[in-house]
């Protein structure tokens, strides 16, 4: 089996809204500038993931090409010292972005040495389908990457510690925090590490940026909830 790994869960500041988190303004920008930049920004995660020997999934504006024009996704990277490994883009899409972003058809599992991740984005976690889909795939890992509101945090509890009881499988969220600076909207936080009992083995707080790391054996801890009630 893998030895102990220590996952993190990144609590991140919601950052400004420059060009490529701003879709009101991509279309200010040409089609070489928009692949640039996200080319640029997914060169600098793969650096320092070679830098640092780890892992890290991020989300971004992912552009695709097509006869007539570009259709943009929003998407789910992971990353490690290989390159990229994989990319992920989101299915469930809520509200106003379904009028900017075309929905995912596929649930990708990536092998690591950590074990094989699955990752889901915000809305997805809404639905016990989206976890499913990703334990039946293999997944080992569950990975929400996510802008999650302070108002709806009594969801954002109670879905991230379903998720990973009801497919025993670890599931590590990373949300934001703080506020928009656009708007009134006022991020959650408590970015965490989730055992596959449902059980909380590493949090961050609310008001700050933060890192969860919890030093876990995958395999083993996943049988055991297998095997126990």
């Amino acid at each position: 089996s893998r030895s102990p790994r220590r996952p993190r869960a990144h609590n991140c500041q919601a950052p400004p809204l420059a060009p490529l988190h701003d879709v009101s303004r991509l279309a200010e920008l040409s089609q070489a500038q928009l692949k640039q930049s996200l080319d640029a920004f997914v060169e600098l995660d793969v650096a320092k993931a070679r830098e640092r020997n780890i892992y890290i999934v991020f989300g971004l504006t992912e552009v695709r090409q097509t006869a007539f024009s570009p259709l943009l996704y929003n998407s789910a990277a992971t990353v490690g010292p290989e390159g990229v490994l994989g990319v992920f883009s989101k299915v469930h899409l809520p509200g106003d972005e379904r009028h900017v972003f075309r929905r995912g058809g596929s649930w990708p599992v990536v092998e690591t040495p950590l074990g094989r991740l699955g990752t889901l984005i915000c809305y997805d976690q809404m639905f016990p389908e989206s976890t499913r889909e990703l334990t039946l795939g293999g997944a080992e890992i569950l990975v929400l990457c996510t802008a999650w509101p302070i108002f709806l945090r009594h969801q954002y509890d109670i879905f991230s510690k379903a998720r990973a009881a009801e497919n025993h499988r670890w599931y590590i969220c990373s949300n934001q925090v703080g506020h928009c600076d656009r708007g009134d909207m006022e991020y959650y936080g408590h970015s965490r590490i989730i055992d596959p009992r449902g059980r909380v083995v590493a949090e961050t707080g609310d008001g700050e940026e933060g890192l969860a790391l919890a030093t876990i054996d995958v395999e083993a801890d996943i049988a055991k909830q297998r095997n126990t009630i």
